[in-house]
């Protein structure tokens, strides 16, 4: 049921798609006639914007008796045989003119009539440069003028614009526009269409089952559970028959009431009056066989519940002693914890109390010794550097009268006078 469900949603939505991009992406004209001859005329049936060119769909006309499209070809060979399509000025772009690149036309009869030919219409499919050098949104051109020849240019109009509303819908069908060409979008509409016919066909086939299981599913969710209210020609002694044999249905409803032995027996029994009664031999050994084995389900079930809720049993029986044992660890990390924090706490304490009496005793001694004597000021240590610095005084003398070079004398005044201010800096510390 599920799946028929989503089948139906999924052609119904390609239906949708199919129906409403054409609409969108065709482009139309009306019956243009020509400047020399009334009856020939052009329609333009579409205008498709693709990647790599931009092709134009024309219906060419010729209503005249023996139909030869002399106009055509005499429109087509003149000076003035120019092609091309117009992009007006729109939301505020500027205008373009797509050049006319080449044409096929279908039949070929345009260009080579038979004499006595009696088909009046062509169609010649032009190609003109993309839109993509110069317009990034197709999807917003709603008009186009074509210039044909033989025709003054014409517009061709958007079957439907696309909305411009700021609508969530309205966002969702505007990208599925932009997403599915126009043959997607035919393939989309036939597969809608046969999705939705094989649905309604195997719905129609399945009728009494689909009901029956949905009656199922109501029963189920009802406040009495597996029991039903009522009786009808596919019910009996409360219970729900499905409409033929079926064994996902019957496997379904058995597992419904393996809670219920006494509803279970009456239906076990009214499906065997129904479906097994009056099958012939091989029929009724398959349906019978089928019912045996759901049966030996349904009391291996039973037999084993009692092993199910026993492990059950020990498994939280377990958890329960887990549980227990993680309390136990906890307390016990806890004690330990408070243990060697007490344990630091003393350690300090101890440390605290022997630095405290060491204390003591120093300023003891200290209280005991006599004041040491203040050391004389040294004069060595004055005179030294007075004499240092008098013997730099020399050298850079000496270097003064003995290099030749200036400026290798110039680095070694420089150098003795960096001295001089190291040594009278030291000089003066010391006074």
């Amino acid at each position: 049921m599920v799946w028929r469900l989503t089948l139906l949603l999924a052609s119904i939505f390609g239906i949708l798609v199919g129906i409403v991009v054409p609409r969108h992406r065709q482009f139309a004209s009306g019956m243009v006639a020509g400047f020399s001859d009334p009856e020939y005329l052009v329609r333009c049936e579409g205008v498709d914007f693709r990647a790599d060119t931009t092709v134009a769909t024309v219906r060419i006309i010729d209503n005249n008796h023996f139909p030869q499209f002399q106009a055509f070809r005499e429109s087509l060979t003149s000076a003035n045989s120019v092609m091309f399509l117009d992009v007006p000025r729109s939301y505020g772009r500027r205008p373009v003119r797509l050049r006319f690149l080449r044409f096929e036309s279908r039949p070929p009869l345009l260009f080579e009539t038979k004499q006595g030919n009696t088909i009046h219409q062509g169609v010649l499919t032009i190609d003109f440069q993309p839109i993509g050098k110069f317009r990034a949104d197709p999807l917003n051109i709603d008009v186009v003028f074509l210039k044909f020849p033989g025709f003054a240019p014409f517009a061709v109009k958007r079957t439907d614009p696309i909305s411009q509303a700021q609508g969530t819908f309205t966002s969702i069908e505007n990208e599925v526009i932009a997403a599915v060409n126009l043959q997607a979008a035919s393939a989309c509409l036939w597969l809608g269409i046969f999705g939705v016919s094989f649905t309604s066909y195997d719905s129609w086939r399945h009728w009494d089952l689909i009901v029956y299981r949905f009656k199922l599913a109501q029963r189920n969710l009802s406040p009495r559970g597996n029991l039903v209210d009522g009786k009808s020609k596919n019910s009996r002694d409360g219970v729900l028959l499905p409409p033929k044999w079926d064994e996902k249905a019957i496997g379904i409803e058995f597992r419904n009431l393996r809670n219920h032995p006494g509803i279970l027996k009456v239906f076990t029994q009214s499906v065997v009056d129904r479906y097994v009664i009056g099958q012939d031999d091989k029929t009724a050994q398959s349906r019978i066989r089928y019912l045996r084995t759901k049966l030996e389900e349904m009391k291996l079930a039973k037999e084993i519940q009692s092993s199910i809720d026993d492990l059950e049993f020990r498994e939280t029986d377990l958890e329960v002693r887990r549980l227990k044992l993680d309390i136990e660890k906890a307390d016990l990390e806890h004690k330990r914890n408070m243990q060697e924090e007490l344990r630091a706490a003393e350690h300090k304490r101890d440390l605290l109390k022997v630095r405290a009496e060491t204390a003591g005793y120093e300023k003891q001694i200290r209280d005991t010794e006599p004041p040491p004597a203040r050391p004389a000021p040294t004069v060595s240590r004055e005179q030294e550097i007075r004499d240092h610095i008098q013997r730099l005084w020399e050298k850079r003398a000496y270097a003064h009268e003995t290099i030749k070079d200036e400026d290798e004398r110039r680095r070694a005044e420089n150098m003795y006078d960096d001295k001089i201010v190291e040594l009278e800096e030291q000089l003066r510390k010391v006074l």
